[in-house]
């Protein structure tokens, strides 16, 4: 299907912390807040770990992997208080509506249902998304991502699965879809890189502009 721009129709997933909301901040705060590791993080300690996968930080924290669907669940209910909080990236709002015009939307993310539902509420961009999708387990996106595509019978080829993580890339990959991996969220963009995303965006308008060249 095209539209009359030319572009052919793309359907796009996207990831929300880190992608869509600029929820590191608070993130930082409610790990302290929670004394989730014995010492205060600051913002120095989040860009030293934009680079490192999730197994090397859990170890330089001293967490071991057992305790993260705990601190998870934790972690959802105590954002839950701070969602109001949680501002849009710069300029994402403006691309979502523009992408609306033409392409299908959806939100997957391994935060709360309540939270997403919240967040978009709040910023007033529910609307362009024709379904969402919360609650998805840490290593359970590439099951959703399929589930997704089965459920809306989305062409695979031109399904695009937007995140700020490795482990977005590696879901998108196994699930047979598009990854776009966007540098502003959890990962920085050396290890974005050394999983080879189909697509590595810098800032919102280059997002963008990968579906007005689709």
């Amino acid at each position: 299907m095209n539209q009359p721009n030319g572009n052919p129709q793309a359907n796009i997933i996207f990831d929300l912390d880190g992608t869509l909301a600029d929820s590191i901040p608070i993130l930082l705060e409610l790990v302290n807040e929670l004394q989730i590791v014995d010492r205060t993080l600051t913002r120095e300690d989040y860009d030293h770990a934009k680079n490192l996968s999730i197994q090397a930080i859990l170890k330089e924290l001293g967490i071991p992997f057992w305790r993260v669907p705990g601190l998870l669940i934790k972690g959802r209910a105590a954002l839950t208080q701070h969602i109001n909080k949680v501002p849009f990236f710069e300029g994402m709002d403006e691309v979502i509506q523009q992408l609306a015009a033409g392409h299908r939307l959806f939100v997957m993310s391994s935060n709360s249902l309540a939270n997403v539902q919240k967040f978009l509420d709040l910023h007033d961009i529910r609307a362009p998304f024709e379904e969402i999708y919360g609650g998805v387990g840490v290593f359970g996106k590439t099951k959703m991502l399929r589930k997704i595509a089965k459920q809306h019978a989305l062409d695979m080829a031109t399904t695009y699965y937007v995140g700020d993580e490795i482990r977005d890339v590696e879901a998108a990959k196994k699930a047979g879809v598009q990854s776009v991996a966007v540098t502003w969220g959890f990962n920085g963009e050396k290890i974005l890189k050394t999983h080879q995303p189909a697509y590595l965006v810098h800032t919102p308008k280059e997002l963008q502009e990968i579906f007005e060249k689709a």
